[in-house]
């Protein structure tokens, strides 16, 4: 979400610069998003929806606009270039592997279901 502050100064040119650096900080949000939707085109539905939603990377319940990332987010924004490659809710599965069995890279708690005769355990066969 792109907001618009009003940086009261006396100085026009002072006055577009400081304008656009706190423009540029609240968009920065909604331009990771759209790079993620666009880096994962065939992510799950379910993914998709909480990216567009910003609760993929952001904590339950917290305002997107304030930065309060969860560890998905945080590697995400810090290590865009290999955050697949990392595990970063610590439950031993990768960000990129999460993303293709469709469970949240930021959530320990969000995994593929073992229980035999599952979808999960059938999808587990073809890691």
């Amino acid at each position: 979400m792109r907001r618009l502050f009003l940086v009261p100064c006396s100085f026009p040119l002072s006055c577009l610069a400081l304008t656009l650096l706190a423009t540029a900080d609240a968009g920065a949000t909604s331009g990771r998003k759209n790079a993620w939707l666009n880096a994962h085109p065939s992510a799950c539905a379910t993914l998709r929806s909480a990216a567009s939603a910003c609760t993929l990377c952001h904590l339950p319940g917290s305002d997107p606009d304030n930065n309060n990332l969860n560890g998905y987010g945080a590697d995400y924004t810090t290590n865009w270039v290999n955050y697949g490659a990392l595990d970063s809710d610590g439950d031993g599965v990768t960000n990129a592997q999460e993303i293709l069995d469709c469970t949240f890279p930021g959530d320990a708690e969000s995994r593929v279901p073992n229980e035999s005769g599952s979808w999960g355990a059938v999808k587990s066969l073809y890691r």
